[in-house]
């Protein structure tokens, strides 16, 4: 059996917002990007997050009204999110897709869970 890690419940205590600023800030103190930023949904309110650098020459400031072209990265946000909210038990990674996608009930697809698309 995998063991489950540790939560972190103060960690979890803290708005989203305040979430997404301790994981950025210490993404760029580890020198792991130069600069984030997040739409986010907090109690049906959305609110834009920006932490770090838009460019380094010339250095300027990020600002959440900067455009990005994001590729594919999106599914590892998505993947972020699906995992977050696992964790404050909103779903489960053992759910099947059809129970978020009732088309896929009866079909093979449909058996797969959340854990089997990481």
């Amino acid at each position: 059996e995998i063991a489950k890690p540790a939560v972190d419940e103060a960690f979890l205590a803290k708005s989203i917002e305040e979430r997404w600023r301790t994981a950025v800030d210490a993404r760029l103190a580890a020198g792991f990007g130069w600069g984030y930023v997040a739409a986010v949904r907090d109690s049906g309110k959305p609110t834009f997050h920006a932490r770090g650098k838009r460019s380094l020459e010339p250095v300027r400031e990020i600002s959440p009204k900067d455009l990005f072209e994001i590729g594919s990265v999106s599914k590892l946000f998505t993947g972020v999110l699906v995992h977050l909210a696992a964790e404050e038990k909103k779903l489960s990674l053992g759910d099947r897709l059809e129970k978020y996608f009732p088309d896929l009930a009866g079909k093979p697809i449909g058996a797969t869970t959340l854990r089997d698309l990481g």
